[in-house]
């Protein structure tokens, strides 16, 4: 295999074809787009792999927590709560956090884990913090990869050691010992030993800082394999701070070939020091009493070296030693004898470990699954699944209504979740399941059964799970006998369904499987794929690996293998297969014969050979038409691989023009099933989008953190744009129509306004069945709430919508934001008000958002027409005792300030921008749930549309009744001031008659105020019974059955007719009263007393509310 520098990869970008494209290079739609948001539906339920933690130990509330690849997140509260602080930085794999113990608010991050998985992402150097983690800056060491340790001198800050592993996947000098005496300013290379051998430990003495230990670590992962291990390895030690190193060996192995090691010292006595050895006889953890002078071994305890190797001494027990692996091992005998019983119960793979050193039982630990914590020492723990860093590999997406995902994970299964749900407060970790076990990767949800799932751990098992049963049924293809070739299969197996036939399913091995019966019977689609090189006849490191190899061929079981295969969704049988050794196979008969047709590709064979062939695309408009994208990061190749064919591979044009080199290889593309032209590709540190079917690309930020994007799926019916990110779990960018609309189309983008068609907007019923839970709790965006309309300005200004019902009558206007490039507006899909808002209304029991539990934040709420209500007794709808009522049926405050959720069907939104106006027809569904059937509607209607005629005229004669009480109140409390002239009797008269008749009604329409507040949570005695007003009645009403899906009950009906009954007089009255008003000023003009105004546009909201009651 050739390899190549990370700066030669990049000089060839240079020399290989490339297309321009007609839009401008990356960002040029970044300020355009900026009001399209990503949102993290989760899950945390399992967490990812976590590789380091700081934690100020003068507060040991202030954690934080490296990732694999997901960034850095703080919890100033032991873990309630989380932010992530790293999302905007250029690379998202941490290997190492470092506190400055001097003073905590100085940080040091080492990106690039070193762990040395098949999938372990690279580092870009070292970023430093002086203010907790508010702001970065990057301080050098771009090249070194990965980044085992930081170690930060006790007292002086400034001084600070890098353990500097270099590229996992090919030879470079940035590796080894780097030490920085100006807090990153400069760099020294301290310790340097080779192109191949790095450092991947470091531990500074605290008692005599000017001695550092390094444990010095030569490897080497290929794609087809591992080598752990060469001679130069080991423990060093510097006395003089770093300025010369020598190799330690009394006592420890000196012969053969060392892997990785770890170095942890005894705080309380830093002549203790404990180090674990990779050596294929004498490994294990040793002991050192006297500063690294000579050493003895303890046991052999060290599992799993290359990705493992940690230890940890209890900062107050010289005895007690802690080593990470699978599961976790205790000692408390200096490292003679280990117990496995102090993990139980979570997550077995270990990396990151922080003890307390004013608590030896208070210990942190980050494995494959997370953070998890102990208060007594280990024998029980706490899972902190409350951020999502899950390691997706793959998703897919089913056609429910709303759509679940299912994907696989790294370590931690396969799960499937629901895109959004009808709780207000967001979707929780309890609504995803686990469906399969291992290492989670490709999952197919069968597009005619939902219930249908199949899903891949590592290695070919493939598994179908039906969950009607929760029954699971191995369907790995199985060789026809003992004295068969075994069958080879890649870690992450490629899988599909049938775009033509949902029974028929196609697997990859080392050979391309399908399966027509859904997986029960398989047959074999012509030859072995691959290039069927013998791996064990290669080199790694100058050597072929053999049993004698340290880590041999770590994690990876078999090679070559497919890596991705598909079939064009426009003709069934024209099938793509590509290797992990650069094949890319073609076949136009259902797989009977293939052509390889990897030597089209321009700069691939040669320069690239054995690339590692990601992902191929098959085109949804032609046939012959597919894309493909190889990832060589794992011959140190990082460059940025897409092809575009559009004759079957005969020839192929690369389009990767517009994709940095820091945006990391290629791991997917697709194409928009909409719009061929729009295409996005996940790659290493982010998304990228092409509106030009690959002429050019720019990076898609919006919302999204920097991370590793595994996998793209579009919806084809929401027309959602689906992401699977390895460190940070799955992110929807909801509806993207617009986006399919200009894609080819940049004209529209030069309009002054243009108004995108909208899809259509589902009438959720949504409910908080949750209660008290607390603030450990985690919770992902549902959809943003309504009908959505997607326009564009090209100038700011205001928009005003309105929406029309089929009959042509204006049902709703709304004001719409106005900045430059899209917008998105939600029509919650109703009315306007029968009552316009006035304000200081407050609901019913049950009227707070968050359905009278006050906890869920506004994002979170559930992702359609706001929350419906109900009628319990005391709660929303419900008629109580003295006059309270209950809460309005809506649960917002009963049904004041908001008009009725619209009957499903067609409506005209009209919107306005720009002196320019545009129509779009939009639909309206009913919650799929609804069993209402068009009679009961009608009904329904009937009763909604006449009691909003009510409330209307209830509501002005409220407002006339109150401002004419109000306007003579004023005037009478002005006659009592000291200094007032006396008002004739026969004014004074004229005055309180009128008052006594306004008096007379005013009950009808507003109750008493009282007092003072109730409050919450307040108990006694049932006071006297006061019927509500009217008005009050008649909104509690409409909301009570407008707030529920079904038709009106008879006693619904009659309570209508009895708020027409006992509102026609009282109006009448308010009206007549109303009406004498003007002579009643005419009377006091006529008296020479000032005259007074009745203003019926200030009125105070209603008392308790529209339609509610007194808490």
């Amino acid at each position: 295999m050739t390899i190549f520098t990370r700066a030669r990869v990049y000089s060839l970008l240079l020399g290989l074809p490339l297309l321009t494209g007609v839009l401008a290079a990356q960002g040029s739609h970044e300020a355009a787009l900026k009001n399209l948001k990503f949102r993290n539906i989760g899950p945390a339920v399992m967490g990812g792999r976590v590789d380091d933690f700081a934690v100020v130990e003068s507060d040991p509330r202030v954690i934080y927590t490296g990732t694999a690849a997901g960034g850095i997140f703080k919890t100033v509260n032991g873990g309630i709560t989380w932010e992530p602080i790293f999302d905007e930085q250029a690379n998202s794999s941490i290997g190492d956090i470092a506190l400055a113990p001097s003073n905590p608010a100085i940080l040091y991050v080492g990106t690039g884990e070193a762990n040395n998985r098949q999938s372990s992402s690279w580092g870009s150097g070292v970023y430093k913090s002086m203010d907790a983690g508010k702001t970065w800056k990057q301080v050098g060491l771009k090249d070194t990869f990965h980044i085992g340790r930081i170690a930060v001198h006790p007292s002086n800050p400034d001084i600070v050691y890098v353990a500097a592993l270099g590229d996992l996947w090919g030879p470079n000098a940035d590796r080894g010992v780097f030490q920085s005496s100006d807090g990153g300013a400069t760099w020294m290379k301290s310790l340097y030993i080779d192109d191949d051998t790095g450092v991947s430990d470091i531990a500074i003495d605290p008692q005599s800082p000017n001695i550092v230990y390094a444990a010095a670590y030569m490897r080497r992962r290929t794609v087809y394999g591992y080598n752990g291990g060469g001679p130069k390895g080991g423990i060093y030690r510097s006395t003089d701070s770093g300025k010369t190193w020598e190799k330690l060996s009394k006592g420890l192995p000196a012969n053969g070939d060392i892997g990785r090691c770890a170095v942890d010292i005894y705080r309380r006595n830093s002549n203790i020091v404990y180090v674990l050895i990779e050596h294929m006889t004498q490994g294990g953890i040793y002991r050192s009493d006297d500063k690294g002078a000579t050493w003895r071994r303890q046991s052999d305890t060290n599992p799993r070296p290359s990705y493992y190797s940690q230890v940890r001494v209890d900062p107050n027990n010289e005895n007690k030693v802690w080593v990470l692996g699978a599961p976790l091992y205790m000692s408390e005998d200096g490292g003679k004898t280990f117990t496995q019983e102090r993990g139980r119960g979570i997550h077995s793979d270990f990396h990151a470990f922080w003890i307390d050193p004013a608590n030896g039982d208070h210990i942190y630990t980050g494995n494959d699954g997370g953070v998890t914590v102990t208060r007594d020492g280990g024998r029980t723990w706490d899972f902190l699944n409350n951020f999502a860093i899950g390691q997706f590999y793959e998703v897919a997406f089913d056609f429910q209504k709303p759509y679940h995902v299912c994907g696989g994970l790294q370590d931690n299964y396969s799960w499937c979740g629901p895109s959004a749900n009808h709780q207000q407060t967001g979707i929780s970790n309890e609504e995803w399941i686990n469906i399969n076990g291992g290492d989670g990767f490709h999952a197919r949800i069968d597009p005619t059964d939902a219930n249908i799932i199949y899903s891949e751990s590592q290695d070919g098992n493939l598994t179908r799970r039906d969950l009607r049963t929760s029954e699971a049924k191995s369907i790995r293809p199985l060789e026809e006998n003992d004295a068969s070739p075994r069958y080879r299969f890649q870690w992450n197996s490629p899988l599909i369904i049938s775009p033509h036939d949902a029974k028929t399913i196609y697997y990859g091995g080392n050979h391309l499987f399908r399966s027509r019966d859904r997986g029960d019977s398989w047959e074999v689609l012509g030859e072995d794929l691959t290039t069927k090189q013998e791996r064990d006849k290669l080199e790694i490191l100058g050597k072929v690996v053999d049993e004698k190899t340290l880590s041999r061929h770590d994690g990876v079981v078999d090679w070559p293998c497919i890596t991705a295969i598909a079939e064009s969704p426009v003709k069934a049988g024209v099938l793509w297969a590509g290797t992990d050794d650069g094949n890319v196979q073609l076949s136009r008969d259902g797989g009977k014969t293939w052509h390889n047709v990897v030597s089209h590709i321009p700069g691939v064979k040669g320069a690239m050979t054995d690339a590692y062939v990601s992902r191929i695309e098959a085109s949804y408009k032609d046939e012959g038409v597919a894309y493909v994208t190889f990832d060589n990061h794992r011959s140190a190749d990082f460059s940025v691989y897409i092809y575009m064919t559009k004759n079957y591979g005969d020839s192929w044009v690369r389009i990767s023009n517009g994709i940095p080199p820091e945006a990391g290889t290629v791991h997917v593309i697709r194409e928009d099933p909409a719009n061929s032209n729009l295409l996005f590709a996940g790659t290493e540190f982010g998304l990228f989008m092409s509106f030009n079917r690959g002429q050019s690309w720019e990076r898609m930020k919006n919302g999204l953190p920097t991370v590793p994007v595994f996998d793209v799926q579009i919806h084809p019916r929401d027309h959602d744009l689906i992401l699977a990110t390895h460190g940070r779990s799955i992110w929807i960018m909801d509806n993207i129509s617009a986006l399919e609309e200009i894609a080819g189309k940049p004209e529209v983008l030069t309009t002054d306004f243009h108004l995108f068609p909208g899809l259509p907007g589902i009438e959720w019923k949504t409910v908080d069945y949750r209660g008290f839970l607390g603030n450990r709790q985690y919770f992902a965006l549902n959809p943003k709430a309504g009908l959505l309309l997607d326009y564009y300005l090209k100038t700011a200004g205001p928009v005003r919508v309105t929406v029309a019902d089929k009959g042509g009558a204006t049902i709703r206007t709304i004001n719409g934001r106005g900045e430059v490039g899209f917008n998105r507006l939600a029509w919650d899909m109703r009315m306007d008000p029968p009552v316009p808002p006035a304000g200081g209304g407050r609901g019913g029991r049950g009227g707070g958002s968050g359905g009278g539990r006050g906890g869920a934040a506004a994002e979170n709420q559930a992702f359609a027409a706001p929350e419906t209500g109900g009628g319990a007794p005391g709660e929303a709808g419900a008629e109580t005792e003295a006059g309270r009522g209950g809460g309005g049926g809506g649960g917002r405050g009963g049904f004041g300030g908001r008009g009725s959720l619209v009957d499903p069907g067609e409506y005209v939104v009209t919107m306005a921008a720009a002196g320019k106006t545009e129509s779009r027809t939009v639909t309206v569904q009913d919650d799929p749930r609804s069993t209402l059937t068009t009679e009961e509607r009608v009904r329904r209607r009937t009763a909604i549309t006449r009691l909003s005629t009510l409330a209307k005229q209830a509501d002005e004669s409220r407002r006339r009744i109150v401002a004419m009480n109000t306007a003579l109140t004023t005037l009478t409390d002005g006659w009592k001031k000291p200094g007032v002239a006396p008002v004739p009797d026969a004014a004074k008269k004229a005055v309180d008659d009128m008052m006594a008749r306004i008096k007379a009604v005013l009950g009808t329409f507003e109750a008493p105020r009282p007092a003072a507040p109730a409050q919450l949570g307040a108990a006694g005695s049932r006071g006297p019974y006061v019927p509500p007003p009217v008005n009050q009645k008649i909104t509690r009403l409409l909301g009570t059955i407008e707030g529920y899906g079904g038709p009106p009950t008879a006693k619904q009906l009659a309570d209508v007719d009895e708020c027409a009954k006992q509102l026609e007089p009282a109006v009448a009255l308010v009206n007549k009263v109303f009406d004498d008003m003007p002579a009643l000023n005419k009377t006091l003009a006529s008296a020479g007393v000032a005259y007074f105004t009745v203003d019926t546009n200030n009125v105070p909201a209603a008392t308790f509310g529209r339609g509610g009651g007194q808490r």
